[in-house]
């Protein structure tokens, strides 16, 4: 699937918001910061920024 969103040149984001960042021992805060943190995972709170940056 990544290799068919570079083909056209689109670039995948997920928008999360929520307890989610808050540091704790819980399985999705493990994954954002560990088995995800090289993807593009935002708060909506600072999607247009990073809209504007590209």
């Amino acid at each position: 699937m990544e290799d068919q969103l570079k083909k056209a040149g689109a670039l995948p984001i997920a928008i999360l918001d929520g307890v989610l960042y808050i540091k704790s021992k819980n399985k999705m805060y493990r994954q954002i910061t560990t088995e995800y943190k090289n993807k593009n995972i935002m708060s909506a709170l600072v999607l247009r920024e990073f809209l504007y940056q590209l």
